[in-house]
């Protein structure tokens, strides 16, 4: 996995720019405590912790080991506010980390199995008034779900699930905001697709299983 991890720090630029839309909408501010759900290689996650300064703090949590360990080695010295925790997102991996101002995540939620528990995990670990900002895929474009089957991957996700998305935040009690205006990114061949999407499913989806 450590190879994947590898592939993924360098083909993300893509999801660096909607990450760094979405950290523009949160608005992170001085002070807040911030828990980054899948912070990956930890390139938002620096510049959520420069964001809320030395008296903020930020969680930043992953299950991936390889990809946190990248993190860990590539932290700026000056950043000394953020707090590494290699785990699946639950409750309990948060349990004593509650509280949080702002709960972030780009690009993660979609691969949680349960995910309207997800939703509920975070709005009992906010405080009253504290905010969540998420992006996630709802639909799967055509020419990813053609490799998915080409890899034999293919998974039942019906074309668009934005209202179910949306049910799950009601039944959780957030008011919220839907932004749309986010540009799109492209991949300059298709070498630089399958990389990317290798790199980002970790892996169950290889170049090398194209048939």
């Amino acid at each position: 996995m450590q190879d994947q991890a590898k592939l993924y720090s360098k083909i993300n630029r893509g999801q660096l720019i909607d990450g760094e839309a979405l950290l523009q909408h949160a608005a992170p501010r001085t002070g807040d405590l911030v828990l980054d759900v899948g912070c990956g290689t930890g390139e938002l996650t620096f510049e959520l912790a420069r964001k809320v300064g030395a008296s903020g703090r930020v969680v930043a949590l992953d299950p991936d080991a390889d990809r946190v360990s990248i993190a860990q080695q590539t932290q700026p010295s000056d950043i000394k506010n953020i707090e590494w925790i290699c785990d699946e997102f639950s409750t309990e991996a948060i349990a004593s980390r509650s509280n949080f101002d702002l709960v972030f995540s780009s690009h993660v939620f979609h691969w949680f199995s349960d995910q309207q528990d997800g939703v509920m995990a975070v709005s009992r670990a906010l405080r009253p008034g504290g905010r969540f900002a998420i992006q996630f895929v709802y639909a799967l474009p055509a020419c990813l779900a053609l490799i998915r089957k080409m890899v034999k991957q293919e998974i039942d996700l019906p074309e668009d699930l934005r209202d179910r998305w949306l049910s799950y935040f009601d039944q959780a009690g957030f008011q919220y905001e839907i932004k749309t205006d986010i540009e799109p990114y492209f991949h300059p061949d298709l070498n630089d697709l399958l990389a990317w999407y290798e790199g980002t499913t970790h892996g169950v989806v290889r170049r090398d299983n194209l048939t």
